[in-house]
């Protein structure tokens, strides 16, 4: 077998390098002088020896040898043997290595190979034509180690083309002759590649008697065995869980658990052995499903614990104790951990420091976080649900979002479902599921809706056990112990039917975000939120959690009749304006009759002086018709006013003179007659202030007509 060199640019240059200079005897034989060195090089240069030394293939150093003597040949002042044979000397150095290299390099080439078939010219005989290809086959191609697919298309695609093989019987004449070495090669190939040690037991080898071939079988049952056992794994609702080692507690993840499996049927069925991957591994996925199928929610927290980063907290609820043992997956099922580091040190009374520059009340925060925590260790939900609202700026997503969603709960165990879609039936076929498996529901940017209904929403809140159903899938039982927070500038509003719905009012609890209003600071999280700070948090809503576990309630009780006064102040910004300048009456007779313009008028005037958003100023009177029926008013009585006069259908009556002209005043206008008339007006249950400037200025009431007319 010839073997074809390469040199590359490294050998030119070497091969033109002045030598160094030697001085016998005082003669200057063998040196060369710079003038002479740049001559040589130009003459090379000009000759292109730089190109024939890189491209031209010295299958022996003679070769290169007769390259550089003929090449100096040429030169008009010829460097002298002594010069010419270092130079040869050094390529033959070159020619060597790079010839023991090719030598231990036998993996196939296939730009080599071109450049090969490129020196050869194809015999015109056919026969002989195709004898010349196979030579050329079996010596560079087949010869070599490597892909044997990659020989075949080799081949196929530009062997053939070469030689003109293009008849189909010669075509076949080639391949019968290399076909039993390429079959050979296929065989050879799965011998050398062993099954890796790390799988032994996993597979066992039959070799037949009659043709000596190998088969590899795999042990299926054995494999998945191995799965479940060092993954943890257990599979619920055709759902796989396995025990992510990194997270520290059980996540869902089927795509993992088969990248396993995949893994397992690679390290074992090597070369053409992994045809039939595909089956394979579905089988060992349908063992692994059954080896471990739990019927209820596997992540009940039976023992009542508290997974945190760097273990488990185990609660003497006697006491208050508590004790950091060390995760076992074994026994504790968890599907989330609070990503704390439990340290009892960390102080709560900054904790609270800082909640007040937010809320009056702080522990209404805290009590947030620890109904999430005591949700996860009972067997009832404390039945509450918390809405944080306040005017922009005033840090209610910092706390909501920066401090509870991103520091004390994990995505893994948060859903994030408006509670537009948790207040009508009709809306929350596929909502509640998401709720399965989690700790929170926290919803920031609510939107502005009227609630209809509170079904769904007492539903979710008053027990553990939902409905789901996911699209294209059967419904079934599920389990919750979400604890909702939902955030927004102005609390929704409520139809008439919810104001007096004990059991939607006493699960909410309004938190007031107005003590500090902030400048925008994105370092704020980074620089207050600290690890210290968080734990401090923690500890402070552990503490609260223990004891509500303990009494079996919340540790913050607010009357239902508070939370819908407070709710509605916020939600309605007519009904704040009457509460505000407005007391409440019994007494029928105490009731007030305003004119519906002049109270439109006068909210606008207070709402102009307390808000800066002119979002939710009410526009035009029938903006106040839920806030007359919320506070119980008639919508459309009449009672006679004194002031400006109006004839049946509404119209202001102006004075005239003898001749029937309208009378002006000094500035043109028409002079309206004054005097009592009737008119359409709003009664409510309730009583101006005294001294109070808004009621100064609407007209009085003086007596109710028989004609009145009160439609509630």
């Amino acid at each position: 077998m010839n073997n074809c060199t390469y040199i590359d640019d490294s050998i030119a240059n070497k091969c033109i390098e002045e030598p160094e200079k030697q001085q016998e005897n005082g003669v200057n034989e063998g040196i060369i002088s710079d003038p002479f060195v740049s001559e040589i090089t130009i003459e090379i240069k000009e000759r292109n020896l730089f190109e024939k030394a890189m491209h031209k293939n010295f299958r022996t150093p003679e070769e290169g040898e007769a390259l550089l003597r003929e090449e100096n040949s040429k030169l008009e002042d010829p460097m002298s043997e002594r010069a010419l044979t270092k130079r040869i000397e050094m390529l033959r150095e070159e020619i060597a290595t790079a010839q023991e290299k090719e030598d231990n390099n036998n993996e196939f080439d296939a730009s080599r190979c071109i450049t090969l078939m490129n020196e050869i010219i194809p015999i015109a005989n056919s026969s002989d034509k195709v004898m010349q290809a196979i030579a050329f086959i079996k010596e560079h191609v087949l010869s070599k180690t490597g892909k044997i697919t990659e020989m075949e298309m080799f081949i196929d695609n530009e062997v053939f083309n070469k030689f003109g093989i293009s008849n189909a019987k010669l075509k076949k004449y080639e391949t019968d002759e290399i076909k039993p070495i390429i079959k050979a090669k296929r065989k050879g190939t799965d011998k050398n590649i062993n099954p890796s040690p790390e799988f032994n037991g996993l597979w066992s080898k039959r070799v037949s008697p009659i043709t000596g071939e190998e088969t590899v079988t795999l042990h299926i049952d054995d494999i998945a065995e191995k799965i479940v056992e060092e993954m943890n794994v257990m599979t619920y609702k055709d759902c796989f869980y396995y025990y992510n080692e990194k997270c520290g507690y059980f996540k869902e993840g089927e795509q993992t658990i088969e990248a396993e499996a995949i893994r397992i049927d690679r390290g074992i069925m090597k070369g053409t052995r992994s045809n039939g991957s595909v089956a394979r591994i579905a089988n060992i996925m349908k063992q692994v499903s059954h080896i471990n199928r739990v019927s209820e929610f596997p992540f009940r927290n039976e023992h009542k614990v508290i997974p945190v980063e760097n273990g488990i907290l185990k609660i003497d609820f006697e006491t208050g104790n508590v004790t950091l043992s060390d995760p076992d997956p074994s026994k504790y099922r968890f599907n989330y951990r609070f990503p704390i580091i439990y340290n009892p040190e960390a102080n709560q009374k900054v904790v609270y420091r800082e909640l007040r520059k937010y809320v009056k009340r702080p522990r209404l925060i805290i009590q947030i976080v620890a109904q999430a925590i005591a949700q996860t260790l009972v067997d009832q939900p404390y039945k509450l649900a918390h809405f944080m609202y306040g005017q922009p700026n005033y840090g209610k997503s910092f706390i909501a979002i920066n401090l509870i969603q991103d520091r004390l709960m994990l995505d893994d165990i948060i859903s994030k479902i408006p509670l537009s879609r948790l207040s009508t039936d009709s809306d929350n076929k596929f909502s509640v599921a998401s709720l399965e498996g989690k700790v929170m529901n926290i919803k920031d940017e609510m939107a502005l809706f009227n609630m209809k209904d509170a079904n769904t929403f007492k539903e979710v809140t008053g027990t553990f056990n939902i409905w789901a159903e996911y699209k294209g899938k059967m419904g079934y039982a599920a389990r919750t112990t979400a604890v909702h927070l939902f955030v927004a500038n102005k609390l929704p509003k409520f139809e008439n039917q919810i104001k007096d719905d004990d059991g939607f009012l006493s699960r909410v609890q309004p938190i007031n975000f107005n003590v500090t209003e902030f400048k925008k600071d994105t370092q704020a999280a980074e620089r207050i939120l600290t690890d210290e700070f968080v734990s401090g948090v923690f500890n402070a809503s552990l503490k609260m959690a223990i004891k509500m576990v303990k009494t079996g309630n919340l540790s913050i009780n607010t009357r239902w009749e508070e939370a819908r006064e407070e709710w509605m102040q916020n939600s309605e910004p007519a009904y704040k304006f009457i509460s505000e300048n407005m007391e409440k009456v019994t007494n029928d007779s105490e009731r007030t009759a305003i004119l519906k313009n002049d109270l439109l008028r006068q909210i606008q005037l207070w709402y102009d002086k307390t808000f800066s958003d002119s979002k939710f100023k009410p526009n035009t009177v029938n903006d106040l018709i839920d806030t007359i029926k919320l506070c119980g008013g008639d919508l459309d009585a009449k009672r006679t006013f004194f002031g400006n006069m109006y004839d049946k259908n509404g119209n202001k009556l102006y004075k005239k003179g003898g001749d029937e002209e309208y009378l002006k005043d000094e500035n043109g206008n028409n002079i309206p007659i004054e005097g009592e008339s009737e008119r359409h007006c709003y009664i409510i249950p309730y009583k101006w202030k005294n001294g109070n400037e808004y009621g100064e200025r609407c007209k009085k009431c003086t007596t109710l007509t028989e004609n009145a007319k009160l439609n509630t």
